[in-house]
């Protein structure tokens, strides 16, 4: 690990290929060492994470759900024959589609892996039927020989790539963006929603949930992240609860909300929202939780926890009429926080 940093990660990585949590858990690891993870990329990734340049390790393209090992081999396999794919048409045309089917070329695009290509993930995305299309008549054609005359093959192959056109698609939101791939991956690759907000999590007190290694059992616990998954459920009273996860930038912990608490905060836990929780630790059994007593959506917290607002201003704006003016202001709206 001290000697060959990316070598030991990537090795570790390629150990922990399905254990979401724990490929979490090493990709932050490798942050904290100044390595760069890197996005799957059809036109450098193979089947597993590999180094890559100083300080990179490259995410493999089987670490992808939906995408088999198979799959992989055959992208590439055609990588190999006939140099780096430049559109979607061209990447479907060449790859064996018996063993990449559509399934896994959605997951590669929203897993990022085909960002290098011409457009963006949605063009990619509604493009992608029509590419197929294409393809599969293209490789059809090809099988019974019907070239033509007048033509070479690789002629008759530029010429149906290049009367393909992307649709006029608009971007996906940031959200959408972020959660499909997500939803492929595991985790959180090129961002995450939450990282916008860490300073404020940081500032108002908010722990980890790495932090909760060697809580204390039944000590008061305050958490912020994304509500990644809500399940409802009665007790044996036909009272309403709930079970869920909560997701921050460093792991997940399970969730349990008691029909008392649950009839409370009912409102604000719900699946994909941003909130900030009070609660008690539990680890019986080994298996860490929390249970809640109190939700609030992550904008209210920053109001309602905050103590402090600190102001920063730079030494050049600062004048006598300018700070009369920022006093002024905060005399006409007075808040419970001190002002530094």
């Amino acid at each position: 690990k001290a000697n060959y940093p990316k070598e030991y990660m990537a090795a570790s990585l390629n150990g922990e290929i399905g254990n979401i949590d724990r490929i979490m858990v090493l990709t932050e690891e490798c942050r904290r060492m100044g390595l760069e993870v890197l996005p799957p990329d059809v036109n450098q990734s193979g089947v597993n994470f590999s180094v890559e340049g100083e300080n990179g390790v490259r995410m493999g393209m089987a670490a992808i759900r939906n995408v088999g090992v198979g799959a992989v081999e055959a992208i590439v396999k055609a990588r190999d024959e006939d140099g780096p794919f430049e559109t979607l048409f061209d990447f479907c045309e060449r790859i064996d589609l018996h063993a990449t089917n559509r399934r896994a070329v959605e997951s590669l695009i929203q897993a990022s892996t085909l960002d290098g290509l011409q457009g963006h993930r949605a063009q990619l995305m509604a493009g992608l039927e029509r590419a197929l299309e294409v393809a599969q008549s293209a490789q059809a054609d090809k099988a019974r020989g019907q070239i033509s005359l007048f033509e070479t093959e690789a002629m008759a192959s530029q010429t149906m790539v290049n009367n393909q056109v992307l649709p006029e698609v608009a971007e996906w939101s940031e959200r959408e963006f972020l959660s499909r791939e997500k939803a492929v991956l595991g985790f959180y690759l090129s961002g995450h929603p939450l990282e916008k907000y860490q300073t404020d999590l940081t500032a108002i007190g908010i722990r980890s949930v790495q932090e909760l290694t060697g809580f204390p059992d039944g000590g008061d616990v305050q958490l912020g992240g994304l509500l990644i998954e809500v399940k409802g459920h009665t007790d044996r009273n036909g009272r309403p609860m709930a079970f869920g996860t909560l997701e921050d930038l460093h792991g997940t912990i399970e969730l349990v909300v008691f029909p008392d608490a649950y009839e409370k905060v009912k409102e604000h836990y719900v699946t994909d929202a941003m909130v900030v929780l009070r609660g008690r630790y539990k680890s019986r059994g080994g298996r860490p939780s929390v249970q809640v007593e109190e939700v609030m959506p992550l904008q209210q917290a920053r109001e309602q926890l905050a103590d402090t607002v600190n102001l920063l201003l730079p030494a050049e704006w600062i004048r006598m009429e300018r700070l009369e003016a920022i006093r002024d202001l905060c005399t006409r709206y007075r808040g419970n926080c001190h002002l530094c």
